[in-house]
C-alpha cells in the first residue's frame, strides 16, 4: 500500500484524524503524567531536558536546511549512465569470455556485485564504481531535488527523539545522517547544503 502524506489527502480525512491524534495523545498525557510525577528523576528528565529539545527541533525542521539546487543538478548529469544487467553479463561472459558467469531462472547472467567482485577484471571494477554513483544518483542527487521545497528551495526532514533503539537522535524524510562521506566524490554531495548569508553550517565528527 502506498503511503500519502497529511497533504496529499481530504481535509475532512485529515481533520478526523489530527483531531483523534490529538485526543488519544491527551488521554496518554493524563496517564503517563501521573506516573512521571511519581518518579521525580523522569518527571526531570521530561521537563528539563526532552521537552526543551523538542522546541528546538521544531524550528529546525520548520526553518530547513538550503540546498544549492544547481549544484546537485549539475552532480545529477554527472552520474548519469545507462545500466543494463543483461547486456552487462553478454559483455562479461559472452563476449569476453570471462569465468564465474552464473545465469539466473530467468536465463540472464547473474551481474550482482557478489559475482563481479570475485572476477579479476578491469571492467568489473568501472561496473561497480558506476554502480555506486547510480545509487548516489537515485538516493541523493535526484531524491533530494525531489524533497526540496519548490519555494524555498530547502529541504524540511522529520527529527525523531525516541525513534532508535540507542537513544540518539535520528532524521526521516530524508535521512540527513545518511549523507555520504567517504571518497571525495561522495562528499561532493555535502557541499550541497548551504546556509544563507552570515549563518555558517559546522560538521562535526
Amino acid at each position: 500500500v502506498k503511503k500519502k502524506t497529511v497533504k496529499q489527502i481530504e481535509m475532512e480525512t485529515a481533520a478526523h484524524y489530527a483531531a483523534e491524534d490529538a485526543h488519544v495523545t491527551y488521554r496518554l498525557y493524563e496517564v503517563l503524567s501521573k506516573k512521571l510525577k511519581a518518579v521525580p528523576e523522569l518527571d526531570g528528565i521530561l521537563h528539563n531536558i526532552e521537552m526543551p529539545v523538542a522546541r528546538v527541533l521544531t524550528m529546525m525542521e520548520e526553518n530547513g536546511i538550503e540546498l544549492d539546487l544547481k549544484f546537485l543538478d549539475q552532480l545529477s548529469v554527472d552520474f548519469s549512465n545507462v545500466s543494463s544487467p543483461k547486456q552487462v553479463g553478454e559483455i562479461l561472459f559472452d563476449k569476453l569470455g570471462l569465468k564465474g558467469g552464473k545465469k539466473t531462472a530467468t536465463g540472464q547472467y547473474s551481474t550482482s556485485e557478489s559475482i563481479l567482485e570475485k572476477i579479476d577484471h578491469p571492467i568489473t571494477a568501472l561496473i561497480l564504481e558506476y554502480r555506486g554513483l547510480s545509487k548516489l544518483k537515485s538516493t541523493y542527487t535526484d531524491g533530494l531535488q525531489k524533497q526540496a521545497n519548490n519555494d524555498s528551495g530547502r529541504v524540511h526532514t522529520s527529527y525523531h527523539q525516541a525513534l532508535t533503539a540507542t537513544g540518539r537522535l535520528s532524521s526521516t524524510d530524508p535521512n540527513l545522517q545518511n549523507i555520504p562521506i567517504r571518497a571525495e566524490i561522495r562528499r561532493q554531495i555535502r557541499k550541497a547544503f548551504i546556509a544563507p548569508d552570515g549563518p555558517v553550517l559546522l560538521g562535526a565528527a
